[in-house]
């Protein structure tokens, strides 16, 4: 029986000195858990705290946590508590059904803050990507899903958000410029244009951003250019007509430089355009003058027609006479006096513009085929202006001439269109032509001899 208590002590002595282990242990392991919890709950404290700072949710108020403080011997306390969570132990066992425990009310918070920050990180990043591609950043440049996940080495997702932003700013500065650009020209063309129309929006008034109310002024902008654009067109098409429209006049503008698209050549042609209006205004200047000119010696060449005529009507009066006359010194009266008209009418012809003698013998010197004259070597003395030729070449009739300037060695003739039987050329020869009064004298003089007989 003693030797059974004796064993019997030794293990009750095993079994408390086991029990006390396992009790230090125990305390160890207490302590530890206890930590644990409090720096798990720290921890979501912080992190909810940090969630809600701009999240503005007010989540921070309901998950709250402050540790014990061993000098101050006070417990740990807040929504994450060991206490809160006891008594959200007790209440689940008691009321299966009760939710309004602050421990278990904090955590689900927790969780339904930090799926909202997360739904709303996404929504970000799928709109950040969705707006880069409408920028038209290639898709190689920047990812949704970079723009998602979070590596801390590499932070991925900060310089897809700044090429981004980088983009936007490049496109607001460009569009700044165009809207400038457009405006100047506008200006420039006598439509201004105000550059707040190209940039303002029509709010809506209902927390919504309004369309940009550029298409009207645009539209508007680009009719004034196309408008412009065929007016210039038309300039140059007038611009480019008037040499061939004036073909007598020796241009020195060429139609193609006209509407060159090279600054220098057009500015050059436009010069050159400037400088042939300029020399045509002189020649115009000059019409006046040479109509008047042509208007005298019309108005001569009429008195010495009228003159002419009143001669031949006094040679008929004496020729009727002479025939009518039956001695013969009636007939040498009237033949002297014939004679004396015939003799004042040569001198009254040699003092006129014109000669009719028959026994001129020139020649060409040069031919402009473009305006239509020819050069002769027979000057002051020979012929005077007004004064026909024929030309003949070979014994053969060419052309007919008339003379239209007279120098003290040449003379200048317009070659008569209707009555030209081949061209003039230089060397051919040159001579009075024939004219209507000597025709019929000689046809008078035929008759009278024929009555005399």
């Amino acid at each position: 029986m003693a030797t059974l208590n004796r064993i019997l002590l030794i293990l009750i002595v095993v079994l408390a000195l086991t029990a006390a282990g396992l009790s230090y242990l125990l305390f160890q392991r207490r302590a530890e858990f206890r930590q644990r919890g409090e720096e798990l709950a720290t921890t979501v404290t912080d992190v909810v705290e940090k969630l809600d700072e701009n999240s503005k949710t007010g989540t921070k108020a309901d998950v709250t946590f402050t540790p014990r403080d061993t000098d101050a011997k006070t417990p740990e306390s807040g929504s994450l508590s060991w206490r809160s969570f006891h008594e959200a132990q007790t209440e689940k066992s008691t009321y299966p059904d009760y939710e309004e425990n602050t421990f278990r009310n904090g955590l689900e918070k927790t969780r339904t803050l930090t799926t909202a920050v997360e739904k709303q990180r996404n929504e970000l990043a799928e709109g950040l990507f969705q707006t880069g591609m409408n920028l038209g950043i290639p898709r190689e440049f920047i990812s949704e899903t970079g723009l998602k996940q979070l590596q801390l080495e590499e932070l991925e997702y900060q310089g897809i958000i700044n090429k981004i932003a980088t983009h936007a700013q490049k496109m607001k500065s460009r569009d700044e410029e165009m809207i400038n650009t457009i405006a100047e020209c506008a200006e420039v063309i006598g439509t201004p244009l105000s550059k707040s129309r190209l940039s303002e929006r029509a709010e809506t008034g209902e927390g919504e951003l309004g369309d940009f109310q550029h298409e009207e002024p645009l539209s508007t902008f680009e009719s004034d250019v196309r408008a412009l654009k065929k007016r210039s067109d038309s300039y140059e098409d007038t611009l480019k007509a008037a040499p061939q429209e004036i073909g007598n006049y020796d241009w020195q503008v060429r139609a193609a430089d006209i509407g060159s698209e090279q600054e220098r050549t057009y500015n050059q042609a436009l010069e050159t355009l400037e400088k042939d209006y300029s020399g045509i205004e002189e020649k115009l200047a000059r019409i006046p003058i040479l109509e008047q000119k042509l208007a005298e010696k019309k108005e001569e060449l009429k008195q010495a027609r009228k003159k002419l005529n009143e001669k031949r009507e006094k040679i008929s009066e004496l020729e009727d006479k002479l025939k009518e006359a039956k001695s013969g010194e009636k007939i040498k009266k009237l033949r002297e006096e014939k004679q004396e008209l015939q003799q004042k009418l040569s001198e009254y012809m040699a003092s006129t513009d014109a000669k009719f003698s028959g026994e001129l013998k020139g020649e060409i010197l040069e031919v402009n085929r473009k305006w239509g004259f020819v050069v002769l070597d027979k000057g002051v003395g020979d012929v005077a202006s007004g004064t026909e030729l024929l030309v003949g070449r070979e014994g053969n009739y060419v052309a007919r001439l008339k003379v239209t300037r007279v120098k003290e060695e040449n003379a200048v003739a317009n070659v008569m269109r209707g009555v030209k039987e081949g061209d003039v050329r230089v060397g051919d020869a040159v001579e009075y032509a024939p004219s209507a009064m000597e025709e019929e004298e000689e046809e008078e003089e035929e008759s009278q001899e024929k009555a005399e007989g």
